[in-house]
């Protein structure tokens, strides 16, 4: 079954935002979005002209009903419309604290007309501590946290209960359009990309759906370990995007290497690294990392680099190129003789480079326990599909 995220959202009659713009995004990234409806809207494209809540009673049977028949991995909080309806969505969560919450804390819609009662913002306050990342726009920030500047809206969103913020930035003026992920205060992460011009409706929605589906997706459908892989050398986005992807896997009990930098998860804290030939040395990494960190060695096609590898202590051996792949075109490529013989290190074996759904039955079957793939998984039509079409190899 594909991943589920329980979307709780009110109903757009012109089908471009709340529960409609919820399920396309979940369903664009492979998941199937369960719709729990808030609230019935009388808007267009244009703006909003008036709403009426659900009834809490019915919204917390709504979601009982599915929680209890499907295996909802995630949560996505879109427009509540009451304190009282938030009251009710409070009390839910409590009762399932292991499923991660993005709360997009809705309160007007983009293209104009509240969305929210009088006494929304309080009950809003009362999830922060629930929700894995909340998404607001800055005017909503600002409301929120009652505060002018928003860096200063963040530090109180945070002070309120708020682990992760993810704050977008399409009212702000400027020909960029910049969404910068905070954990606490501190930025973890910046995204900036040239400004539409126009209004777009349903854009929120779309944008909190998406990246919840993202993660939800690629770990329902089998991932058991994240490797960060970045040659630009920008120091400062690598260290802010792994903070990001670190926070992300954190969350779901995934562990996250980074690839070939020790300083880099020594800085954000990762589970470890993955080490090249011509990298820093495995017995540098291991003192650095400590006994319990995941510390992988390249090893070619080579068994005596894998023999010295499992001597120093590296946790896996990696062998590969498999196949001629475009992150790495010039390797030499690896045998399948060489992962059968690897065997007796007694280490997990790990084949790379460009392994493929159709081409990684024969490399498991020679002594592979684990496959690391990049361009087959992330350009799938459905990501959590492919993943598990590699899962259900082993």
């Amino acid at each position: 079954m594909r991943p589920v995220v329980l979307c709780f959202s009110g109903l757009d009659p012109s089908g471009g935002a709340g529960l409609q713009a919820d399920i396309e995004s979940v369903a664009a990234l492979g998941g199937h979005a369960a719709v729990v409806c808030t609230a019935l809207t009388v808007q267009d494209s244009q703006r909003v002209h008036d709403f009426e809540p659900v009834s809490p009673e019915l919204i917390r049977r709504q979601a009982e009903a599915v929680l209890a028949d499907l295996p909802v991995g995630a949560i996505k909080l879109g427009m509540l419309g009451s304190g009282a309806i938030a009251k009710v969505i409070a009390e839910l969560l409590a009762r399932h604290p292991d499923i991660p919450v993005v709360l997009d804390p809705v309160l007007a819609a983009n293209s104009g007309g509240s969305l929210a009662g009088d006494d929304l913002a309080q009950g809003l306050l009362r999830l922060f501590p629930l929700a894995t990342v909340i998404t607001p726009n800055s005017l909503e920030a600002r409301r929120l946290a009652e505060a002018g500047a928003l860096e200063e809206s963040v530090a109180q969103l945070a002070q309120l209960g708020a682990r992760h913020t993810l704050l977008k930035g399409g009212h702000e003026p400027g020909a960029l359009l910049v969404n910068r992920l905070y954990q606490g205060v501190e930025v973890i992460y910046e995204s900036a990309s040239p400004r539409l011009s126009g209004e777009y409706h349903g854009s929120g929605c779309t944008l909190a759906g998406r990246l919840l589906a993202a993660v939800s997706a690629a770990l329902a459908g089998g991932a058991v370990l994240v490797q960060y892989r970045d040659k630009s050398g920008d120091s400062a986005r690598r260290l802010t995007e792994a903070g990001a992807l670190l926070a992300l896997c954190q969350h779901h009990g995934v562990p996250l290497l980074i690839n070939d930098d020790v300083e880099l998860a020594l800085a954000t804290g990762a589970d470890g690294v993955h080490l090249g030939r011509e990298d820093s040395s495995l017995l540098a990494a291991r003192r650095q990392l400590g006994p319990d960190a995941i510390i992988g060695a390249t090893c070619h096609g080579s068994l005596a680099f894998a023999e010295q590898a499992a001597r120093e202590g590296a946790s896996y051996l990696a062998f590969g190129a498999m196949h001629a792949s475009s992150t790495k075109p010039d390797a030499k490529l690896a045998t399948l003789d060489t992962l059968a013989a690897a065997r007796r290190f007694g280490l997990p074996v790990v084949a790379i480079g460009g392994i493929r759904a159709d081409n990684a039955a024969p490399i498991i079957t020679a002594g592979a326990d684990c496959v690391a793939v990049v361009s087959d998984l992330w350009t799938a039509p459905d990501i959590a599909v492919r993943a598990r079409t590699f899962s259900n190899l082993f």
